[in-house]
């Protein structure tokens, strides 16, 4: 096709775009390796990559252009679709009632979500070597430490109730929920869990040490 108008079987979305960047390879004389949608036979557009290089002679002139446009649909559009899982995931995170972390197989915490380092008031180096401890009630902590390494040791499921210190200084009871995700030998991979506020109204008695003390 002559002039442009081979942008007609391009996505009317991505037509500005692809003419802009061919333009510039056409001006700069670099590559082009650009995608966006295309028209096919059948009525409907699928992703291409499009790729272009320069023919150069001795002289450096561009003598002419080689390229070809290679289907790409099948592993754009799963990029896609996990962009998506990805921002759903991102939204239920920062918007549902629960606050979640993740920590190493020997408890060590590897990420939390910001609105629980919001809540009490800690970032993540803050957190390291059990440094999460001293937001908890002091009241409360040895017997949540014991539990925790317990958990830790057993692969049993986490699910306690204890108080925390706002950045406020005032005390908020939560319930601490944690369970490991595991390996197909059995060995755990990382610990996956949530901290929720929890009513006063409804709050429990104190958390207790493994051996019940």
């Amino acid at each position: 096709m002559r002039g442009d108008r081979w942008l007609n079987i391009v996505h009317p979305g991505d037509q500005e775009h692809v003419r802009q960047a061919w333009e510039r390879t056409l001006s700069s004389g670099a590559i082009h390796d650009h995608e966006h949608r295309e028209k096919h036979a059948d009525g409907d557009y699928q992703w291409v990559r499009a790729y272009a290089a320069p023919r150069k002679g001795a002289d450096g002139k561009i003598l002419g252009w080689f390229g070809q446009t290679e289907n790409i649909d099948a592993r754009k559009r799963a990029e896609l679709r996990l962009r998506e899982s990805d921002a759903r995931l991102h939204f239920v995170i920062e918007n549902c009632p629960h606050l979640f972390w993740i920590s190493r197989p020997d408890g060590e915490i590897v990420d939390f979500s910001p609105r629980l380092g919001a809540l009490v008031d800690i970032s993540l180096s803050e957190a390291l070597d059990q440094g999460w401890l001293a937001r908890i009630d002091p009241e409360h902590r040895e017997a949540v430490r014991l539990q925790f390494e317990h958990t830790m040791r057993t692969g049993e499921t986490l699910d306690l109730h204890y108080r925390l210190q706002r950045p406020d200084g005032m005390m908020s009871w939560v319930r601490a929920w944690g369970a490991p995700r595991r390996g197909d030998d059995g060995a755990i991979i990382e610990w996956y869990g949530t901290i929720t506020p929890v009513l006063a109204p409804e709050a429990p008695s104190p958390p207790s040490s493994p051996n019940g003390k």
